[in-house]
C-alpha cells in the first residue's frame, strides 16, 4: 500500500476513534440528558407505575441511553489495553467485558500508528524489478501479525484460509560477497562504528516491532525495516506490501545500527590471514542454488530465540555436524535422530517397567533367555551407539537422552525429520503436509517412515495415526493393537472420526482463547493436544466434498490429512521416484519448497517391528507379573503373608546357578588370592592379571567371549557360543569366528615365566572358564545368595547378604549394549534389589535401624525408579518416628518418576498418606493396620 493510502486509512481511523470516544457521550448528554432517576421512588409512585397501562416513551429512551452508556464504557476500557500492546508489538490482554469492541479498537489504534510512522522519510533501496504476482498459489499464505493481533475469531478465520502453507520453511539470504582481509575497513577512529546486520530470517510469531526491538534496540525503528523491504521479492514470489503481515522464512534487510566508540589501537598489528568465515546452518528447506551463481557466504546473524514461544520448525545444525542417515540392508533409510529416539525409547521403557517391581526372597540364579530377535531395532541401536561415552562413576543407570528436548516433544509433537536435501536434514511440521497427495512407486515406504517417525518423535499419547482397515493392512500387515494407531472401517467412518476430532479440538482451543494447536500447547502445557495424522487412499467420489471441507482449517487444529495417491480433494501433489526423491511437485510454490528432497522410507516388516517395540517400551507394566500385587491388596510395604512358599517359586525363565561354581567361589580366601585372573563384571568390565589391571591390548571380541562364559561356568559348545555372540556368522566360518577370540585369550594371558594361562578349558564338547585360574565378582555374588538362601538363622543370612551387596558394584557390564547382555543384566539387577531389601529387613529386626536405612538408600541410588525400596524406607522412617524423612523420601520418588512421565502407584500413595496421617487422640478408636516389612 502507498504512503497516501496509509495516511488516508489513518485519518479515517482517527476520525472514527474521535466519534467513538467523544461523539457518543456528547450526543447522549445533548439529546437525552441524565437517564437515571434523581431520587428513589416511593411506594405510591411504584404502585402507580405498575398500574399504568404501557411504558412511557421517556422511560424507553432513558433505558436505551443506559445501554449505550454501558457499551461506550466497555469500548473505552479496551483502549488502555490496546494502545500499549500496539506500541510494544505484543498480544493485548483479552478483556471479557469488551466483547467485539476490543478487536475494533485494536485495529483502529494500529491503523493510526501505521499512518503516523508512514510519514517518516523512507531510505532508498533497489532490489531489481518487482514481480507482479503476490503469494504463491499453494493454498495462500499463513499470516503472521506484525503489529497487533486481532481477536481469536478474526485470527481463526484468517488462519483457516491458509492452514496448509509451509510455515516451517526458511529461505536463503541474498548472496553476499566474500569477506577478505583486504575488504576490512581500517581501524576505527571516529566516534562510532557502523555495524549492519545484513539480513534477518523471519521466524514464526515474529513481528516487525519485535524484530526492531531485538535486532536494532529500538522498536520504533520497525518502520525502517518495512520501508527497506516494501515490495522486495520474497521466496515463492511473495512480497512485503502490508506491515501487518510477514511470513516465516522471509529474508528481511535490516537498517544499519551503531555501536559505542571504539578506540583505535596505538600501533598497527601485523596483518594475518583472516580466519575462515563460517556459514550459518542452512535451513532445511532452503531452495538449492546453482554453484555457478552462489557467492561464498559470510557469517550472518542467527535468528533469536523466543523463550515464550515454541522452537522454530527448523533446527538444522551446521553442515559439519550433521550425522548420516541410517541405511538398512533392505534399502530403507531413516534419520539418525529417529534411530537415537528409538534407542532412547526402549531404554526408558525398561526403566518404566522397573518402577512396578515387587519383592521376592533373594536366591542365586540367572535369566539366560535370549531376547526376541528384532533385527531392525538392533541395527538402529548399534547405529546410535556412542562408544566414547563412559558409564557413570557410581554405575547407576541414568535416564537416556532423547535427540530432542522434552519441550520440543511436548510443544511440537509433529515436527519430523522427513528426509534430506543436498546432504542436509529436512525437517517439517507434519501439519504442513496436510492436503497433499503422494504418488509414485515408493509412496507406501514414505508413509510408513512418516507415521513411525511421528510416533517416536512425539512420545506416548502425544501423536495418533488414523487409517482405514484396508490401508492399515497394506502399510502395516500383522501389526498388533497399538494405542497410537486408530483404524476406521472405511473412508466414511474415518471422516466421522475427523469431524468429531475437529469439534472437540475447536472447543478446547476456544476454551482457552488459543488461535491454533501450537499456541494451545504453549499456553496449556499440562493439557496435551496430540498431533493427528490421517492417511487415506483415494476416497470415493461421493465423499470428496466432505474431505475437502475437513481439510479447511485442519492444520490449525493439529490435524494433517495426507492422501496416498491422486485425489481431486487434494490441494497439492508430490510425485516420488524409485529412490523416494520428490521429482515433481504441484503447484509451483510446492516445488520450490520440496523439490529435490530425498524422503526417508521403511519396509512393512521393519515399520511393524519398530512400532511394536516402541509400544511395548511405552507400557508401564512390570516384566514379572508373578510378583504383582492383586487389585485391592492391603497397604503394606511388601506383599502380605498369603501362605505361599515363595522359596519354592521360580521365575519361568530362571536357570539355577551351578553349585560347583558357587562352591569354588566360596573357597578359602588364600586360594582365591592365588588365582592369577580377577574379573569384575558388575559395572564396567575390569580385568586384573597377575596383580596388574588390563587396560589395553586385549581385543574386544576376546573380552566379549570371556564375559559371556563367566555367566555360564558350566560351559557351552562352539555353536552355542557363536550363535549367541555373533549370530550373523555364516555356517562355514563358525569355527574361525570362535578360534580367533579364544586364541587372543590364550596368547594375551601368560604367567610370570611366559607359560600359557588356560583361561577357557575344554571338557568334552564344552568350553568353560577355568575355575581354578579365575575369580569373578559375579561368582561371589551368586555364592553369597546361595549361602543366604540356605541360612538357618538371621545372623548367617545377614552376613551372606552383606557379602552379596558388597560384590554387586553396579549393573552387569555397564556400557555394553550387546543383545545378550540385557536379559541377564535385568535379572541380576532384580536379585540385587531383593538382596538389599532382605538385608535391610534383617538389620532392622536386629535393632540396627541406621544400617537398614543405609542399605535402602544404597539400593535407591542404584535403582532410582523401583517403588518398593522407597515404600520400605518410608515405612522404616515411620516406625522410628521420622516424619520429615518420610516426606523427603516421597518427594524424591515423585521427582524421579516424573523424569519417566510415570505416576506413583496408588498403593504407594495410600501408604504415604497413612504414614503421615495425624496420630489419633488418646483413647480414640482406630482402624489402622500395622505396617508389615516381612513377606
Amino acid at each position: 500500500m502507498t504512503r497516501a493510502g496509509h495516511l488516508a486509512k489513518g485519518l479515517a481511523a482517527l476520525g472514527l476513534l474521535a466519534v467513538l470516544v467523544a461523539g457518543i457521550p456528547w450526543a447522549l448528554w445533548h439529546f437525552v440528558g441524565w437517564p437515571l432517576p434523581h431520587h428513589l421512588p416511593g411506594a405510591s409512585q411504584i404502585g402507580r407505575a405498575l398500574n399504568h397501562q404501557g411504558i412511557p416513551d421517556q422511560t424507553l429512551v432513558d433505558a436505551l441511553a443506559v445501554v449505550v452508556w454501558i457499551t461506550w464504557a466497555t469500548l473505552i476500557a479496551s483502549l488502555p489495553v490496546e494502545i500499549p500492546a500496539a506500541l510494544s508489538g505484543r498480544h493485548a490482554t483479552h478483556l471479557p467485558v469488551a466483547g467485539v469492541f476490543q478487536p475494533l479498537t485494536g485495529r483502529l489504534v494500529a491503523t493510526l500508528i501505521v499512518a503516523c510512522l508512514a510519514l517518516a522519510p523512507r531510505p532508498g533501496h533497489s532490489d531489481g524489478p518487482r514481480p507482479s504476482g503476490g503469494g504463491g498459489p499453494l493454498l495462500g499464505r499463513r499470516p503472521v501479525a506484525a503489529l497487533v493481533v486481532t481477536d481469536a475469531t478474526d485470527a481463526t478465520d484468517a488462519t483457516d484460509a491458509t492452514d496448509a502453507t509451509f510455515t516451517a520453511s526458511t529461505h536463503p539470504t541474498a548472496p553476499t560477497a566474500p569477506t577478505t582481509a583486504a575488504d576490512q575497513p581500517p581501524p576505527a577512529t571516529a566516534s562510532s562504528t557502523t555495524v549492519a546486520p545484513d539480513t534477518y530470517i523471519v521466524q514464526r510469531g515474529d513481528t516487525l516491532w519485535g524484530i526492531a526491538q531485538r535486532q536494532l534496540g529500538d522498536p520504533l525503528r520497525w518502520s525502517e525495516i518495512y520501508q527497506l523491504n516494501e515490495g522486495r521479492p520474497q521466496p515463492g514470489g511473495a512480497e512485503l506490501t502490508d506491515p501487518h503481515w510477514i511470513d516465516p522464512g522471509w529474508t528481511l534487510l535490516l537498517p544499519a545500527t551503531t555501536t559505542p566508540p571504539v578506540q583505535a589501537p596505538a600501533t598497527p598489528t601485523p596483518a594475518t590471514d583472516p580466519a575462515p568465515t563460517t556459514q550459518p546452518s542452512a535451513p532445511a528447506t532452503t531452495v538449492p542454488t546453482s554453484p555457478a551463481t552462489t557467492a561464498p557466504a559470510t557469517t550472518t546473524p542467527t535468528a533469536p530465540t523466543h523463550p515464550d514461544r515454541a522452537p522454530g520448525h527448523h533446527t538444522t545444525p551446521s553442515r559439519t555436524e550433521q550425522p548420516e542417515p541410517v541405511r538398512l540392508p533392505s534399502g530403507s533409510v531413516v534419520a539418525s535422530s529417529f534411530a537415537a529416539g528409538v534407542a532412547a525409547t526402549l531404554a526408558i521403557g525398561r526403566l518404566r517397567r522397573r518402577h512396578a517391581y515387587r519383592y521376592r526372597p533373594p536366591r542365586p540364579g540367572r535369566n539366560l533367555t535370549p531376547p526376541p530377535i528384532r533385527p531392525t531395532v538392533d541395527r538402529l541401536a548399534h547405529a546410535d551407539r556412542d562408544t566414547s561415552v563412559e558409564p557413570p562413576s557410581d554405575h547407576a543407570e541414568r535416564l537416556p537422552t532423547f535427540p530432542f528436548t522434552d519441550d520440543e516433544r511436548r510443544l511440537q509433537p509433529g515436527q519430523v525429520e522427513i528426509g534430506t536435501r543436498d546432504g542436509q536434514p529436512f525437517t517439517l511440521e507434519v501439519t504442513d503436509l496436510s492436503g497433499l497427495a503422494l504418488t509414485g512407486p515408493t509412496t507406501d515406504m514414505v508413509a510408513r517412515a512418516l507415521l513411525t517417525a511421528l510416533v517416536v518423535r512425539a512420545g506416548p499419547r502425544a501423536a495418533e495415526v488414523l487409517l482405514t482397515e484396508d490401508l492399515a493392512e497394506r502399510l502395516l500387515p500383522g501389526l498388533d493393537p497399538n494405542p497410537d494407531m486408530r483404524v476406521a472401517a472405511d473412508a466414511h467412518q474415518a471422516a466421522r472420526v475427523v469431524e468429531a476430532e475437529r469439534i472437540a479440538r475447536t472447543r478446547r482451543l476456544a476454551g482457552v482463547d488459543a488461535t491454533d494447536a501450537e499456541r494451545f500447547r504453549i499456553e496449556n502445557p499440562e493439557n496435551p493436544l496430540p498431533a493427528l495424522l490421517v492417511l487415506l487412499d483415494e476416497p470415493p467420489d461421493k465423499s470428496l466434498g466432505r474431505w475437502s471441507a475437513l481439510l479447511d482449517g485442519a492444520a490449525r487444529l493439529g490435524i494433517a490429512i495426507l492422501f496416498l495417491g491422486d485425489s481431486p480433494a487434494a490441494a497439492g501433489r508430490l510425485v516420488l521416484d524409485a529412490e523416494r526423491t520428490v521429482v515433481t511437485a504441484e503447484p509451483s510454490s510446492l516445488a520450490e519448497r520440496l523439490g529435490g528432497v530425498a524422503l526417508f522410507g521403511l519396509e512393512a516388516g521393519e515399520a511393524v517391528e519398530l512400532l511394536e517395540a516402541v509400544n511395548e517400551a511405552n507400557q508401564e507394566e512390570d516384566d514379572d507379573d508373578l510378583w504383582r500385587d492383586e487389585p485391592g491388596a492391603p497397604i503394606t510395604a511388601l506383599r502380605p503373608d498369603d501362605g505361599t512358599d515363595h522359596a519354592e517359586q521360580t521365575m519361568p525363565s530362571e536357570e539355577p546357578w551351578p553349585e560347583t561354581a558357587a562352591d569354588l567361589a566360596t573357597s578359602q580366601d588364600q586360594a582365591r588370592r592365588d588365582r592369577p585372573l580377577v574379573v569384575e563384571v558388575f559395572g564396567p568390565l575390569r580385568i586384573t592379571a597377575f596383580g596388574r589391571p588390563v587396560s589395553t591390548g586385549l581385543r574386544a571380541r576376546a573380552q566379549t567371549l570371556l564375559a559371556w562364559t563367566l555367566l555360564r561356568p558350566e560351559g557351552a559348545t562352539i555353536d552355542e557360543i557363536v550363535d549367541a555372540l555373533w549370530p550373523d556368522t555364516p555356517s562355514d566360518r563358525v569355527l574361525k569366528q570362535f578360534w580367533h577370540p579364544l586364541g587372543d585369550l590364550r596368547t594375551y594371558f601368560r604367567g610370570p615365566h611366559k607359560e600359557t594361562l588356560d583361561v577357557l578349558e575344554k571338557v568334552g564338547e564344552h568350553y568353560r572358564p577355568n575355575l581354578t585360574e579365575i575369580t569373578c565378582d559375579l561368582w561371589d555374588f551368586q555364592a553369597a545368595l546361595a549361602d543366604a538362601a540356605r541360612a538357618s538363622d538371621d545372623q548367617t543370612a545377614r552376613n551372606a547378604l552383606r557379602r552379596a551387596i558388597d560384590a554387586y558394584g553396579g549393573d552387569l557390564l555397564a556400557g555394553n549394549a550387546e543383545r545378550w547382555v540385557e536379559p541377564v543384566r535385568q535379572d541380576l539387577h532384580r536379585r540385587a534389589v531383593d538382596a538389599h531389601l532382605r538385608l535391610a529387613e534383617l538389620e532392622d529386626h536386629a535393632g540396627h535401624p541406621d544400617a537398614a536405612v543405609a542399605v535402602l538408600e544404597r539400593i535407591i541410588d542404584l535403582d532410582r525408579y523401583a517403588e518398593e525400596p522407597y515404600r520400605r524406607l518410608m515405612a522404616l522412617h515411620a516406625t522410628h518416628g521420622r516424619r520429615d524423612a518420610i516426606t523427603a523420601t516421597w518427594q524424591l520418588l515423585q521427582r524421579r518418576l516424573a523424569d519417566l512421565d510415570v505416576d506413583v502407584d496408588e498403593p504407594t500413595a495410600r501408604l504415604y498418606r497413612t504414614l503421615i496421617a495425624p496420630d489419633p487422640a488418646p483413647g480414640a478408636p482406630t482402624n489402622a493396620r500395622p505396617i508389615r516389612l516381612t513377606s
